[in-house]
């Protein structure tokens, strides 16, 4: 039997495009159920289904049925805790996120968990921290860009006063210089 490699590697690359694009296209509640199937209930019902047909409906058959039942309430369970540890994290993100978008700067996630959405808060805690460092900057300085144009246009217009000044009194001189003329 011949071993194709490049047949290997193309199914390896449907598989890993299934699992990056088709179930990331899916919401994390039905990734988790859709796991919870496949790696419990599917096995639990195959071993039931087995038991049933080996001993029939014997002693051992009710409990493997009744630590079937107890296996999937226990890993049910820890599906539903694990779906909201990471859902309440995210949708915390996702309306802090959009209270900032809508122009509250000052709110913050402060996640206090030690994983990666506690990491990836703390992050997004510091861009809008930055974020608002640099708008406050911003602001400073269009304030003191606006108070350099108005010192500007008051130095312009100083200016300018003083030049009519002068050469309103250039005039007068020149017409006192003539009155004097007329006087002698």
């Amino acid at each position: 039997m011949h071993f194709d490699e490049n047949y290997t590697e193309k199914s390896f690359r449907t598989l890993q495009n299934f699992a990056l694009v088709g179930l990331r296209n899916l919401k994390i509640r039905h990734r988790l159920i859709l796991s919870y199937s496949i790696s419990t209930v599917l096995p639990l019902v195959a071993v039931y289904i087995y038991t049933y047909f080996r001993y029939g409906t014997s002693s051992i058959t009710g409990q493997v049925l009744v630590l079937s039942l107890l296996m999937a309430c226990v890993s049910m369970t820890m599906t539903t805790y694990t779906y909201l540890s990471i859902s309440s994290p995210i949708n915390q993100m996702v309306e802090t996120c959009q209270t900032i978008s809508d122009g509250d700067m000052e709110k913050r996630i402060h996640d206090q968990g030690n994983d990666e959405l506690a990491f990836l808060s703390d992050n997004i805690d510091s861009m809008v921290t930055e974020i608002q460092l640099l708008l406050e900057q911003r602001q400073q300085s269009e304030a003191k860009k606006r108070e350099l144009e108005l010192k500007k246009l008051r130095e312009e217009r100083i200016k300018r006063e003083t030049e009519e000044r002068k050469r309103s009194t250039e005039v007068l001189l020149q017409h006192l210089h003539q009155y004097d003329g007329l006087l002698d």
